[in-house]
């Protein structure tokens, strides 16, 4: 069995792992809101959930373009995201207690 500071470890690397998709996509959000000033989009889509940050990235994305592979990338990426959050949230949400 993994000690105490083991499972922290590992609790800590996948937080900042996930952080790291997050800071991505609210740039990818930054980009597509306003090009010329990312910052505006980085105010903004710091206030949103993670999943309103994805659902709001892609709905842009496919408004900037009409490249049908290019959102279908998007799409995938964003779907994934959902995932990756999914598998996440078990571990992060849940309840250990300190041995």
């Amino acid at each position: 069995m993994a000690s105490h500071n083991e499972c922290a470890t590992a609790l800590g690397e996948m937080s900042m792992a996930f952080q790291e998709l997050e800071n991505k996509l609210l740039e990818l959000f930054a980009s597509v809101t306003d090009k010329d000033d990312p910052m505006t989009g980085l105010i903004i889509g710091s206030q949103f959930s993670f999943r309103k940050l994805c659902d709001t990235a892609e709905a842009l994305c496919r408004h900037r373009t009409n490249d049908k592979e290019v959102i279908g990338e998007i799409s995938a990426i964003v779907k994934r995201c959902a995932e990756l959050e999914g598998q996440r949230n078990p571990y992060i949400h849940s309840y250990y207690a300190s041995a």
